[in-house]
């Protein structure tokens, strides 16, 4: 019996050799790397020593597994889970989001009197309106070439309210704008001091001052007041229709 061998030349073996090892080099599943954080906004604000390393992660697991508690935005869980101002994160938010960023004490021509926007907040349906005053959200300004739209500022310029309210505006087109929310408090001062003022004649008792809490207040009692008519409303209907002679509550 007779084996015939063929000439493999040392160079056909190594380059054989090398084309294994470069073959096996490359995995055929690659590993999927999860992100070190559970958003790239808390990577933004790592990068900007907004928050540590350590405060991102612990967020992070906050965020991919509420453990049967409520779920909440990025926002929310820095502030009430780990004491981040709001305020900062807020600024940080328009950044990375890219709003527009009004400075209040910067001054335009095309900046809007208080009365124009007591007048727009007064134009506003009921619902929008308290949605402006509990989001604080405010007409501000024209743009600059276009008078036919309107920039809006609001300390929370990724609320989905603000949209609402803008839309309710006069205006074809507008603009969400982020002021700071202290400039923004400062602002709706005046405008609430124009609007007493404009009520009263201007007397000295005519000075309008609403913190938050007062604020909150006032529409909470608000929304009560119209649930408490509805519930009453329903009351008395659904005794009309049983054909009840009295009424115990």
């Amino acid at each position: 019996m007779a084996f015939t061998m063929k000439n493999i030349k040392p160079s056909d073996h190594e380059n054989g050799e090398d084309k294994v090892k470069s073959s096996s080099a490359i995995p055929l599943h690659p590993v999927q790397r999860k992100r070190p954080y559970a958003s790239s906004f808390l990577e933004h604000l790592v990068r900007n020593k907004i928050i540590t390393d350590q405060i991102a992660t612990e967020a992070s697991d906050w965020l991919r597994d509420p453990n049967g508690r409520e779920k909440k935005r990025v926002v929310d869980v820095l502030v009430d889970e780990f004491g981040i101002s709001r305020e900062v994160l807020a600024k940080e938010v328009a950044q990375f989001y890219s709003f527009r960023i009004i400075d209040a004490n910067e001054r335009s021509l095309r900046r809007l009197s208080a009365t124009s926007i007591n007048k727009l907040l007064d134009g506003l349906p009921g619902p929008a309106y308290r949605l402006a005053m509990r989001h604080k959200v405010m007409p501000f300004e024209t743009a600059e070439g276009q008078p036919d739209k309107i920039l809006v500022v609001t300390p929370n310029p990724s609320d989905r309210e603000a949209y609402e309210v803008a839309r309710s505006l006069r205006y074809a087109k507008f603009e969400i704008c982020y002021m700071k929310e202290s400039d923004w408090n400062e602002l709706w001062k005046h405008v609430s001091l124009d609007k007493q003022q404009s009520v009263s004649g201007g007397g000295a008792d005519s000075i309008f001052e609403e913190n938050d809490a007062e604020l909150d207040s006032m529409l909470d009692r608000e929304i009560d007041r119209s649930q408490l008519v509805t519930l009453v409303a329903n009351i008395f209907l659904d005794a009309v229709r049983v054909g009840a002679s009295d009424i115990h509550i």
